[in-house]
């Protein structure tokens, strides 16, 4: 029988672990954030009671995806590490002309979807920065921040370069458009995110680089989707949760807008302005909810793997938003006023919050049975390593 150890090189040496598996530090961080906005909200409007829960919930939405960051991390260092092992104890390995397999991680690289999907990552870094800094932890904020910013920015840059010399070079044929897929708002629209912890964290034109980056990248790319779908037709079984990526670029831009918004108060008069930008947001994701809404049952009847993880951050901010206006409307309310300005006024807050009710029951369900099958793939894949041949060279 091997030892643990022994089956923790061989099943490393076979690189399970990507870049893209960070967006379950995406969901979970987006879900902590959600419930740390109810929190606010309850605690205003609701009493202690949904407060202190959705505060238990939040702080445990956090140390999950904490947990997961840094797993990910240490098991990525791990594997390549097994690797480099590897290739050095292969015989004629570095002296040959015999061709090395390139390792999963530069394949991930290569393609530009891949490439795209590996900026969750980035993507993930600037989110558990932001739920770090709502528990009081500025500093390591910051250093992960501008890690992943700064990251964000880059992976942004070379994959639209990529981009560009691929419609160049395929002269936007029928080889340039299987390239095109919902992963690209990853990198695109991941610079707008920066805003959340950049703009308290004292980093405000650089988030204002990046936000303004990320909100010209964002109808780029979701042009570039629709005559994808036109010139192409539906996108591959396996990549169809990739399509409720569609949520988080109008959530994103609302959220931030919403956080430049507050950070302009104590200079500035409050602005309907940010206000009516995010509505319009929320406006857009509700259309691009029906837009995937055609593709829900075969998204659900999908055999489960990592992409149905697209489904949990673009869920959880298109929820945080909701939750943002909602507690916006009640403001209003509480401002007084009494007309039938005022019963409209009440009548959308009670529709607003019934919708943003559900929604965290989405979300916690989303990320309940994602976390649920991903267990169970690993369980799986354990099981069927530990029975392979390769697991026992003795025999």
């Amino acid at each position: 029988m091997n030892s643990p150890l022994a089956l923790l090189r061989t099943a490393l040496g076979q690189e399970p672990f990507r870049l893209a598996h960070f967006v379950l530090v995406m969901g979970w961080s987006g879900l902590s954030l959600l419930l740390l906005r109810v929190r606010e909200v309850s605690l205003a409007w609701a009493g202690p009671g949904p407060s202190a829960a959705a505060q238990w919930l939040a702080a445990w939405s956090a140390g999950v995806a904490t947990v997961v960051f840094v797993f990910l991390v240490c098991a990525l260092v791990l594997q390549s590490l097994v690797r480099v092992l590897a290739l050095g104890h292969a015989p004629h390995s570095r002296w040959s002309n015999a061709a090395v397999s390139p390792s999963q991680l530069a394949l991930e690289r290569r393609s530009i979807p891949g490439l795209s999907a590996s900026a969750a990552l980035a993507v993930g870094m600037v989110l558990l920065a932001s739920v770090w800094l709502q528990w009081g932890q500025p500093t390591a904020s910051a250093v992960l921040w501008c890690v992943g910013a700064g990251l964000e920015l880059l992976i942004s840059v070379v994959v639209f370069y990529r981009l560009f010399k691929a419609s160049l070079k395929d002269k936007l044929n029928d080889n340039f458009w299987p390239t095109i897929t919902p992963a690209l708002l990853i990198p695109a629209v991941g610079n707008a995110l920066v805003v959340l912890a950049g703009i308290p964290l004292g980093f405000g034109t650089w988030s204002a680089v990046q936000f303004v980056l990320g909100c010209g990248l964002w109808p780029l790319v979701w042009g570039l989707l629709m005559l994808r779908q036109a010139r192409v037709g539906a996108l591959p079984l396996a990549m169809l949760p990739t399509w409720c990526i569609l949520l988080s670029p109008p959530s994103v831009v609302g959220l931030g807008l919403l956080a430049w918004q507050q950070s302009t108060l104590a200079t500035h008069e409050p602005s309907m302005g940010w206000v009516i930008g995010a509505w319009t947001c929320w406006v857009l994701a509700a259309g691009n909810l029906w837009q995937i809404k055609p593709h829900a049952r075969a998204v659900l009847s999908a055999p489960f793997a990592m992409a149905h993880w697209a489904l949990s951050f673009p869920f959880a901010t298109y929820a945080s938003l909701t939750w943002a206006l909602f507690a916006s409307v009640l403001t209003m309310i509480s401002g007084g006023g009494t007309g039938s300005g005022s019963a409209l006024l009440t009548v959308l807050a009670w529709c607003l919050g019934l919708w943003a009710a559900t929604l965290v029951g989405v979300v916690l369900g989303i990320l309940s049975v994602l976390s649920v099958k991903t267990l169970q793939l690993v369980l799986r894949s354990l099981v069927a390593l530990s029975e392979s041949p390769a697991a026992h060279p003795e025999h």
